[in-house]
């Protein structure tokens, strides 16, 4: 049990024990909880359009039962799992997941999120180019921009440069 005289390490254990609750408590609050998948999907747009980004893990201790009849099993166990509780309603809390494509499993992991994923109205894919030449990073440019309109179609409002700044 979280309680607010807990501190330090302790306090870090007990959420981490429990990583949906606080997200939990959040969404009944009225917050839109936004899924991520590895470190590419820009937390901050997310933050400074008022939604919580949440970081999607897998569960080493819960065996993949499900999962395998959407992705074959000699690929990642990591992101098979993730696939595997989200179909099990693991995250049921998230209003959305976003990914990006850092491989070709990463990249399907959100295709499956959207297409066997009960209750997942929002899905995004970033398609992260693997060079830094000018054209890809013009290309990556606009691949941000299209999940800055996406979100904001999601949150009802534009996004300002203020917002993003406070996010920041």
């Amino acid at each position: 049990m979280v309680t607010a005289t807990t501190k330090g390490l302790s306090r870090a254990r007990e959420i981490y024990a429990d990583r949906g609750k606080r997200v939990r408590e959040l969404r009944k609050a009225g917050k839109k909880i936004i899924g991520y998948i590895c470190l590419y999907p820009p937390i901050e747009i997310i933050t400074a359009m008022g939604m919580v980004p949440f970081r999607i893990f897998g569960d080493m201790s819960e065996p993949i039962t499900v999962a395998d009849k959407v992705s074959t099993t000699v690929v990642c166990p990591f992101l098979r799992s993730i696939i595997d509780l989200g179909i099990k309603g693991k995250f049921d809390f998230l209003d959305g997941a976003v990914g990006a494509h850092t491989c070709d499993i990463g990249m399907t992991t959100i295709i499956a999120w959207r297409d066997y994923i009960k209750d997942a109205p929002f899905t995004h894919l970033i398609d992260v180019p693997h060079t830094d030449h000018a054209p890809a990073v013009d290309y990556f440019e606009g691949q941000i921009n299209f999940f800055k309109q996406h979100i904001e179609e999601l949150a009802g409002e534009k996004l300002s440069g203020d917002k993003l700044k406070k996010a920041c």
